[in-house]
């Protein structure tokens, strides 16, 4: 267990950047989240196992499957892999997560998911940004998405199932930020380390500090929004001391026949 339990001191190579680290990058959200984000000034980080896909921080199947197969007259290996598969389901409540869409243009799929009314926005920023813009115990990189019937990645890294999903949400082309932080430190022995990482987590998110003068590019509001709701949205923006500039949807702009 000493390498499952290891902390690393810089990002581990598992975060992948993009090719282009300027590629724009979008977070959607409802105007409630949004207010929240210009009130605190901090990007909020949700725990991993709470985001909403049962498959966040999981093996795939073929792990499991291996093992059986290996391992089933061998107690103590299926005793120490039982232990191992118990570390990777608690470590999913010590990691949090901020999710991105990555893409140069606005997504239609994403404001349907996304922001569920057109009393939504959506922020642009950069990759680089992103990145550039959170403290060094966060990690940003580029989501893989796999077959979790038939392909595979190591089984004790921990951050190998933060930045790994499932095919089928592909679609989601996401970047993500995420901070590993595990109820130990680098002086507990394996025992104390995997006692503590099983221990319930009373903690369901966390607020990062960023500057979002540095941050946002834009902001842009739903399709159909009213022009109302795009008058309020900016008084906000400016409400809260900020300076940068409230878009229309580009979904809005009218067809040309």
């Amino acid at each position: 267990f000493h390498s499952v339990l290891h902390m690393a001191t810089e990002q581990p190579p598992i975060y992948n950047p993009p090719t282009d680290l300027d590629i724009s990058v979008w977070r959607y959200m409802d105007l409630a989240k949004f207010v929240s984000l210009l009130s605190t000034r901090s990007l909020y980080f949700c725990r991993t196992d709470l985001l909403g896909d049962p498959y966040e921080g999981t093996m795939p199947h073929t792990v499991s499957s291996t093992v059986t197969d290996m391992m089933a007259e061998d107690q103590s290996e299926i005793d120490s892999r039982a232990r191992l598969s118990a570390i990777r389901e608690a470590y999913r409540q010590w990691a949090y997560v901020s999710c991105w869409h990555m893409n140069e243009d606005e997504s239609a799929a994403m404001w349907s998911l996304y922001a569920r009314t057109n009393e939504a926005v959506a922020i642009r920023s950069t990759y680089r940004k992103l990145r550039d813009g959170l403290p060094e115990n966060v990690y940003t990189g580029t989501v893989e998405y796999i077959d979790y019937r038939t392909q595979q990645f190591p089984e004790y890294d921990l951050d190998f199932p933060l930045v790994h999903k499932r095919l089928s949400f592909q679609h989601e082309r996401e970047v993500r930020a995420v901070i590993p932080e595990p109820p130990f430190d680098g002086d507990d022995d394996p025992a104390a380390k995997r006692a503590a990482i099983l221990r319930e987590n009373d903690e369901v998110g966390k607020a990062v500090p960023v500057s979002l003068d540095a941050l946002v590019d834009r902001v842009y509001v739903a399709p159909t929004t009213p022009a109302w709701f795009s008058k309020s949205v900016a008084s906000l923006v400016a409400q809260y001391g900020f300076a940068f500039d409230v878009y229309p949807s580009t979904l809005d702009e009218p067809p040309n026949f």
